[in-house]
């Protein structure tokens, strides 16, 4: 069910963001993340359900960003980057997420079609208290950069670590020390606000 329920999200992340659109509490520069499961990148009919869902509610597919796991690269590999070169090829961004988690590798890097890069929460909640971690992360960062790709922090969740973050160049970062995840109505008053 996976499959019914991932193309469910993207289509139902299109007409959010048509809706936010015309509302005029999106505007064409901000990207929203969906997460994708890796039997949906494997799915035949993944490209021509992503490009119905974003004709039918006219979103500029460069206004999404899918986001994959590295597990997703376990099985297949030369059809995932094919694929993923596809859809990348129709304006659609990628990010990977939890990256140093599971099964690293830099020729993801630089075979793979991404945009962001996505550090696993498991390297930012010890940032401050572990130099080896500290280390570990700064080099992720600078990979990033040597890529050309925007790095991500995944799980900030104190004011501390931003800032380490930001000594060490990362500027974007996701967690609770922004906020915690909240419905759609309340992250559209977040966007008013």
């Amino acid at each position: 069910m996976i499959v019914d329920a991932g193309l469910w999200v993207i289509r139902t992340s299109c007409e959010y963001l048509r809706n936010m659109l015309d509302r005029g509490i999106w505007t064409p520069d901000m990207q929203l993340g969906v997460n994708i499961s890796p039997k949906q990148i494997h799915d035949p009919g993944l490209i021509t359900s992503l490009e119905h869902s974003l004709k039918s509610y006219d979103i500029n597919p460069d206004m999404i960003t899918l986001e994959v796991t590295e597990n997703l690269l376990i099985d297949d590999f030369e059809s995932v980057v094919d694929k993923m070169k596809k859809i990348r090829d129709m304006g659609t961004r990628f990010a990977i997420e939890d990256f140093g988690s599971g099964y690293s590798s830099m020729i993801y890097l630089k075979r793979l079609p991404l945009d962001i890069l996505k550090v696993d929460r498991e390297f930012i909640a010890n940032l401050n208290s572990d130099k080896d971690t500290l280390g570990l992360v700064e080099s992720i960062m600078m990979v990033s950069r040597h890529y050309g790709l925007d790095g991500v922090a995944e799980g900030v969740e104190k004011r501390e670590v931003l800032e380490v973050l930001r000594s060490l160049g990362c500027d974007k970062y996701q967690g609770a020390h922004f906020s915690m995840p909240v419905l759609l109505d309340k992250f559209q008053k977040l966007l008013v606000a």
